[in-house]
Order: C-alpha cells, then structure tokens, then sequence
C-alpha cells in the first residue's frame, strides 16, 4: 500500500506539473485550477508517451525523462511553483473537514487499487498489451496475433510509461486508480463548495459512477478513463457554463485525448468544435488552423500507432482504409471484429451475424432483460431528460445555455445506443443525463448555513458505501494475511496464474533466420495473463 501510495504521489505530480506549465504556455489568464492541470497534464504526457513509442520502447527510460523534465520545470519557476504548492497546504490546514475526507478518499482508494485486477479482459489482453509497449516500440503488424491487439488505447501506453516495474519488478497499474482518486476528491470539493442540491446530483453521481466501476479502479482497463473524461467535462459544463469560454483548453484538449482512450467516445469532439468555435478573438480561418494544429498534436501520434499496429487509422472501422502495407489486417478480419465489438454490445455470448441480422425490436427486447434494474432506470430517465429541459427552457430562458451540455450528452448515448450499446462504454452519460434534472429544482428549503452540516453528513455516509464496497474487495485478496503482506507492496498480479492452475504451450515459429517461441493458454481461447508473447488463438 505504501508503495501504490508513492507511485501515486509520483504520477500525479508529473501530471499536474506539465499540465500547469502547459496552460502558462498557452493560456495567460489564471482560470485553470489543480483538477483541470492533472488532467491537462494526463492528455499532454499519454499524447508525448505515444509519440515516444514510435520510436522506442515505454518503460523506466521514458519514465525518468517525464520526472526529470518536472523537476527541471519546477526548478526553473520555483518562486511559482512555491507559491501554487504553499496554497494548497494552506487551504488544507484551514479546512480540517475537508482535509479529514481528502484522507479518508486517499485510503478507499488505496483499498480499491491493491486488489488484483477483476476484470476478465485484464488477464486476456490488457497486461499483455502493455508488454508489448514495455518491451518493444511500436510493431507494425500487431494486431494480427490477435485482433484485441490493434485496440490502441493510450490507456496501455501510459500503464507501459507508469508501470513502475523497473522499481518492484512487479506490474503496478496506477493511471486508473490514481485518477479515480482525483476525480473522486473534485467531486468532494464541488460537494463542499457548493452546499445546495448541486451537492445531492454530485453525491448521486459519485456514489452511482463508482457502483459502475469499481472494479475497473484496480485494472488498467480502457473504459474507466475515458468516463472520468466524459464525466469531468460535462459536470464542469453544467454547473460553470462560463468555463468554456475562462478556459476553453480544457474543452479543446480533454476530448480530443479521450478518443484516443475509447474510439467509442468519438462525438464527445463535439465539445472541442464548440470551445473554438466560442473564442470570439479569433477569425473563422484561425479557429480551423487551431482545432486542425490541436488535434494534429493530441491525435495524430496515436493515429499513426493504429496505422502501424493494424494498418488502418481508425481501427477495427474497415470503411476508413487508405493503406496497403503487408503487414496490414485482412479487412474480412477487422470486419468481423467491428461485428463482433457491435453485437456484444448488444446480446453478448452469441453469434455476431445472428444478433446483427435482428432489427431493433428484435434485439432491444434482449438487451433490455439482460440489464440490471438500476440501470433500466437510468436508461429511461436519460431519455426523459432533454424533454424535461427544453420544456423547462420555455418558462426559464435562463436554463437554456445548460441544455448544451444535455445535447451533447444525448447525441453520445443516440450514438452509443446504435453501435454497441454495452452500459460500461457509456454508464456516465447515462448516469448525467439521468440525475441532471435535480439541478432544474429551486426551492430554498433550508438556509445555507443549515444546509452545510447536512451535505457533510452526506458527502461522509457516500464515502462510507464507497468505502464498505472498496474493503469488500480487499478481504477478498487479503482476509488472511498480516498488515505486513499488504502494508508495502500488493499481491503481485503474476502470481493469479499459479493459482488458477494456468498452463501454457510454447509454438515456435520461424522468422527468416530466427525462431520465435510464443506462448498459448492451455486449454486454448483462455486468458494469457502476463505471459509474453501470448495468443489465446494462434493464428
């Protein structure tokens, strides 16, 4: 645990230093707090990490180039950097209720990040494809040993860069968690700082985001990330409409990034089109050379990572096929996996030609009896919601700014719900769809100064459920051990194999002069875990 701690504190520092450099560079004004330099920082390093890998491998190298350049930016504006860092001590030691929740969320969260990872998909693809980055630069052709590989999610690239392997020599997965944690104690801050029901609709939302992903908090998987994305961007939009025009890099970069995180979260650039297109200084020619320059630096490197890995840009999209290296994909093949990525969505665990051979009524009565009762609540309130705001917008002309970010979110879930409707792709805007209307409601039943102990309690018995869910998880791994098992370093996630009992094959295969030995789970089309170079089917 201390450990994860220290590597938290690490990657987090190295985020918001190249985040808060990155506005002072691009941006005068002082709008851009702590929250929005981490994640600013997180886009700017997972964008400089798949640059990198083009050329060479992403580990401890790449690494201690991020930390080295941190600490040579923070030597050079130390009177600045001595000055941001003072006030947030400051602000801390004024608030020993806020202080008291920040370290209660560090140590759920710390709770939820020791556990081995839970998701099916960690052991089938995810460790392997960070290898892949750890070990190698980018290889043409990869996703040819199995078509997850060409899934290129920056989240791999920068589990690769902060894996922290070359200090434990044990896989540490901290860019989700780490992240979940900081998305956690701005949701607290709003919480605290607002004392109103913007409170109640964030409370909801956290505990219900969280009940979503809390398994995803201790696995370098790619669905997580880009829901903090999604969620940061549109809760800041709905409660400060004035951001996108105080500091509209946050509205330009985020989305852009977050693509390159999930493909799946491609019309969240909507945002990015509508935070250039508001700088009223800039000429129409210039707004085009802005968001043209902007995505050229946060897409173009992992576009050109898909280029390489499976030959198209936009991978597994087939219809976006401009290339014809002999490296390259079968495009029967990328068809069949883009079948297979819709109709999972779907009905899961059946023939992909099948499912998409039903026409909606045919599918949504199945997909609807498989989803939880919860989230057939939201789902239906989601869709209930910008009906609720544009007949709200007739009586109050002032709501009609905040149905910006509700259209947004409804075209993402139309789109969401078209391709590959699986709740885990797109749970946050369900989720902010669904909850939004609480901020419609005004009525002054108690006074601000009654109101805040309320919200506290609250805000403690949320972390609390939280907190039970995230200890529910850690007895599993460690009912049985002393606190010294645990109290520096978590279970080693290479020691799940051993106990389920993995066997693998060694195929050799011949390789102009040379043979390489890959390796196959043994019974076949089972979970490679950190068996490297692994294929559940050899192809």
């Amino acid at each position: 645990m201390y450990a994860t701690l220290i590597c938290f504190i690490f990657t987090a520092f190295i985020f918001v230093i190249f985040g808060n450099n990155f506005t002072k560079l691009i941006d005068k004004n002082k709008n851009y707090n702590l929250f929005d330099s981490y994640f600013l920082g997180l886009c700017l390093v997972g964008t400089i990490l798949n640059f990198w890998s083009l050329f060479l491998p992403t580990n401890y190298i790449s690494f201690l180039f991020l930390l080295i350049s941190s600490l040579i930016i923070v030597y050079k504006y130390k009177f600045y950097y001595k000055k941001y860092f003072l006030e947030i001590i400051n602000r801390l030691k004024k608030d020993k209720k806020l202080l008291s929740l920040l370290l209660f969320c560090t140590f759920i969260v710390l709770l939820f990040s020791i556990v081995t990872p839970r998701l099916y998909d960690t052991y089938l693809y995810h460790i392997n494809a960070i290898q892949w980055n750890e070990f190698y630069k980018t290889v043409p052709g990869l996703a040819n040993l199995h078509e997850r590989f060409g899934f290129n999610s920056s989240v791999f690239v920068l589990s690769a860069g902060f894996s922290f392997k070359f200090i434990y020599e044990q896989y540490l997965f901290i860019i989700n968690s780490v992240t979940y944690l900081i998305f956690l104690i701005w949701i607290l801050k709003l919480i605290i700082d607002q004392k109103n029901l913007k409170s109640i609709f964030l409370l909801l939302f956290i505990y219900y985001f969280t009940n979503q992903y809390y398994l995803d908090i201790s696995s370098p998987g790619s669905d997580l990330l880009p829901n903090i994305f999604l969620s940061y961007l549109l809760i800041n939009l709905i409660l400060f409409k004035d951001n996108i025009v105080a500091k509209p890099f946050v509205y330009i970069v985020l989305p852009l990034f977050c693509i390159t995180l999930k493909l799946s979260s491609l019309p969240i650039v909507l945002l990015s089109i509508i935070a250039i297109m508001v700088q009223k200084e800039r000429s129409s020619s210039n707004k085009l050379i802005s968001f043209v320059f902007y995505g050229a630096l946060f897409v173009l490197p992992w576009i050109i990572r898909n280029i390489i890995i499976s030959g198209y840009i936009l991978y597994p999209m087939p219809s976006v096929d401009l290339f014809n290296f002999d490296w390259k994909v079968p495009v029967e093949n990328v068809k069949l996996t883009k079948d297979w990525v819709y109709s999972w969505g779907r009905i899961p665990f059946k023939d992909c030609k099948e499912v998409l051979s039903l026409n909606l009524n045919e599918w949504f009565g199945v997909w609807w009896e498989n989803m939880l009762m919860v989230n057939k609540r939201f789902f239906v309130l989601s869709v209930l919601s910008p009906i609720i705001y544009i007949i709200y917008s007739f009586f109050n002309k002032n709501i009609r700014k905040n149905i910006i970010p509700i259209i947004i979110a409804s075209i993402i879930l139309i789109l969401w719900f078209f391709t590959s409707p699986d709740i885990r792709f797109a749970f946050s805007i369900l989720l902010f769809l669904a909850l939004s209307p609480i901020l419609l409601i005004n009525i002054p039943i108690i006074h601000v100064s009654k109101l805040k102990p309320i919200i506290y309690i609250f805000a403690i018995a949320t972390l609390f459920l939280i907190g039970k869910k995230a200890y529910s998880l850690f007895e599993e791994d460690y009912k049985h051990k002393k606190i010294l098992d645990y109290s520096y370093l978590p279970i080693d996630v290479s020691t799940i194999k051993e106990k389920r009992n993995i066997q693998f094959n060694s195929i050799p295969f011949q390789s102009n002069s040379n043979i390489i030995y890959l390796f196959e789970p043994n019974p076949r089309n089972t979970q490679c875990f950190d068996k490297f170079p692994c294929s559940w089917y050899i192809d």
